[in-house]
């Protein structure tokens, strides 16, 4: 337990929690089972707050020992310490890390910046930013922007303001106040001897290249709320896709519910592929047909299996 800031030029490892009143910054990779960053403080009451909780786990106080009227925080730090951690406030970081991070559990009361992978079972990080080369998460996230430089897998639910990676992946329910924006087309996951990853060339039509069930889209989730939803391949929902601006996808949009745009919207399928083959790559699916299609066809939703992947009607 730190009520300052934490700085270590290498790697750091804890075994159990590790909790930070100001930032935290590691060289190397992180790993711990429960982390708490508080990124500073906006006022005294605020530090010697942090501070008490810190007092809580120690010998004396276990003991039953009274302490005296010095405010927490002067009692963990000289008061030139604890006078710049509240004048710092809040830094825009609370956490970096220059390589891999795992935890957990992650509360942070600032932004998250990982340069490698960031995984962890659950973050609330809710207002402040999370970027990472890729992000993969347990449980559920709660943060601001969503920022990745490949993939973003979420099994939980994910609510955040904005996302922006190659590749999204959520079992549960993605929200997003403003935008969804996928930048990775789909590919296709073929297994040899050596198991290999092919990926199909730009032109070819997935559906001509082998099953549907191969196809890795580019987005995945198992409900889509955003304010706007744009991705580079195919976009597939379990349940509603609702949007409040345009929905748009480079091939296919696919939700086994309903799909919903706001009003003077619409939904644009198939805007990376010619129209004559709208029908196998642009297409939109759904059970009932959705208004404002403004590009793509629309296929109904065939009956699904359970086990089987969302697929239209032949």
């Amino acid at each position: 337990m730190c009520l300052g800031r934490l700085d270590v030029r290498g790697s750091l490892t804890c075994g159990d929690m590790l909790v930070v009143g100001g930032s935290v910054v590691v060289g190397g990779d992180l790993h711990s089972k429960y982390l708490r960053v508080a990124g500073g403080f906006d006022s005294e009451d605020g530090a010697d707050e942090f501070a008490q909780n810190i007092l809580a786990w120690m010998p004396k106080r276990s003991q039953g020992v009274p302490f005296d009227f010095t405010p927490p925080r002067l009692l963990l730090a000289d008061e030139s310490v604890a006078s710049e951690l509240v004048l710092e406030g809040r830094t825009a970081d609370a956490l970096s890390v220059a390589a891999d991070c795992f935890c957990e559990g992650v509360d942070a009361q600032g932004g998250i910046r990982v340069g490698g992978v960031f995984n962890a079972d659950d973050v609330d990080a809710l207002g402040f930013s999370i970027s990472a080369q890729s992000i993969y998460i347990e449980g559920d996230v709660f943060c601001g922007y969503l920022e990745a430089a490949r993939e973003i897998t979420v099994d939980g639910n994910l609510q955040c303001v904005n996302v922006d990676c190659m590749r999204l992946r959520v079992c549960g329910d993605a929200m997003a106040e403003e935008a969804i924006v996928v930048t990775a087309p789909d590919r296709h996951e073929l297994a040899d001897i050596e198991s290999t990853l092919y990926q199909v060339e730009s032109g070819n039509d997935p559906m001509e290249a082998v099953a549907a069930e191969d196809l890795v889209v580019s987005l995945q989730c198992g409900s889509i709320k955003a304010g706007s939803v744009s991705a580079a391949g195919s976009i597939r929902a379990d349940r509603a896709i609702e949007v409040q601006c345009y929905l748009k996808a480079n091939c296919s949009i696919t939700s086994g519910q309903s799909i919903s745009t706001g009003k003077g919207y619409g939904v644009l399928a198939g805007i990376g592929v010619p129209r004559d083959r709208w029908f196998s790559s642009g297409y939109v699916c759904a059970p009932e047909k959705p208004r404002c299609i403004l590009t793509g066809a629309f296929r109904a939703l065939s009956r699904r299996r359970r086990g089987w992947a969302l697929k239209p009607k032949r």
